[in-house]
Order: structure tokens, then sequence, then C-alpha cells
């Protein structure tokens, strides 16, 4: 959330792509800290997005699958970013590009729900499942790195990237 610090870091660096990982994504913590949801996932994609642009380097902005059609701090935090990052692709002069990718729910993750299925079995707590009719995308971290190191190759600008995922696994199944 630091502009003046990272466009210094990006500027003394020579940086030419910038990959925009950082987000609040969990979605309980989020719901009790709207303002900063909405500081760490909107106001810093913006910040970096004009960076991005004042460097004349590419912006790689990695979302989630909960911004499609929002019903959450989180998704609608994430769509907004990703409306924002389409606004400044639309009005880039240089050849650098501002795209996003769409993640599911990435296996091992801080936070993931396997994650804390497994806390809660090796704690010998009872595993919490907020709805039974609930269904997640996954993916392996292997997958989601190569889906990054994929867009950054494809010479496409103003894009969302999503990868094809299978079909939703249900949660309590799991």
């Amino acid at each position: 959330n630091d502009y003046q610090y990272i466009n210094q870091l990006v500027k003394k660096n020579k940086i030419d792509l910038i990959i925009h990982t950082a987000a609040y994504k969990h979605v309980n913590i989020i719901e009790k800290n709207i303002f900063s949801a909405v500081r760490n996932n909107i106001f810093a994609t913006k910040s970096l997005c004009e960076i991005s642009i004042k460097n004349s380097c590419n912006f790689l902005f990695i979302s989630t699958d909960k911004a499609a059609n929002p019903k959450s701090i989180l998704g609608i935090t994430k769509r907004i970013a990703e409306l924002i990052c389409l606004k400044y692709s639309s009005i880039r002069r240089d050849n650098k590009f501002i795209n996003i990718v769409r993640f599911g729910n990435v296996f091992g993750s801080s936070g993931s729900a396997i994650t804390n299925f497994l806390d809660q079995i090796n704690n010998e707590k009872p595993v919490t499942i907020t709805n039974k009719r609930a269904s997640r995308y996954f993916m392996t971290i292997r997958e989601a790195c190569h889906l990054i190191l994929q867009t950054t190759n494809i010479n496409k600008k103003n894009v969302i990237f999503i990868l094809n995922m299978g079909k939703p696994v249900n949660i309590f199944q799991l």
C-alpha cells in the first residue's frame, strides 16, 4: 500500500513485470474488516496499475473465481480491482500489458479449506463446514504457477485469464 516505496523499487531495479498476488482472501476475516479489505484489495491494486504505467512495465493481477458474480466482500473487492485493471489497461498507450488471472482455491495455500480441515483433524477438533451444498474449484500450486507463467507470454491486452479447473468439488463430500 506504499505507493512511493513500491514506485521507487520498480524504478530503481528497472522491473519489467509486476505480479500482484497480495490480497486479503480469508472470507471470515474480510467480512469483519471491510475497510482493510477495500484498502488492500482495491486501492493497492489501483496504485500498482499506476506504477506499472508510470514505469512502463507489465502488470499481472491475481484475482479469484469469487469475483465472478460476487456474493462476498472478497468477491466484490476483487471484482472492483479487476475492473480497475481493465480500465487502466484500456487507457494504456505503450506496448505493455495489464492482465488478470482468476484462480480457484489453491491446494495447500494459507487459509484454504483443505488446510483448515487438516488443522482441525490434526488438533482433534470437529471439521466445520458452513454449507453442505457448497462446492469449490481447486487447483494445485504447480497449476497456479504454470498459469501465471503462461499468461505472461500471451500477447493480449485487457484480458481475464481463467484456468479450466474441471468440475467443482462438493466440500461436504471432500
